[in-house]
């Protein structure tokens, strides 16, 4: 073998080594890429169904809210109907 071939066999090596290099690399980007839409996706499901948590819990406090508020009412109103005046009892 001259050192021309020998030459021209190192040079076609290294061209086949870069080549598959280079075919590595984007197929690691191809799954980057599926990895990054993958993630897109579960980070939009997760925003909706916070979204939704947060919509449903605001509802369930404001009820409460307001049950609690009316149950004082409630609770307000019964013990001025069902108790008598001091005055009253002190008259009999």
């Amino acid at each position: 073998m001259t050192s021309t071939s020998h030459g021209q066999g190192m040079k076609v090596y290294q061209l086949q080594k870069a080549s598959q290099a280079l075919n590595e690399r984007g197929e690691r980007l191809g799954r980057a890429e599926e990895k990054t839409e993958e993630l897109k996706n579960s980070a939009q499901q997760f925003a909706e169904t916070a979204h939704k948590v947060r919509f449903w819990w605001s509802k369930v406090l404001s009820s409460l809210v307001y049950m609690t508020f009316l149950t004082c009412v409630c609770l307000f109103l019964g013990s001025c109907l069902y108790t008598q005046p001091s005055s009253y009892i002190a008259k009999q």
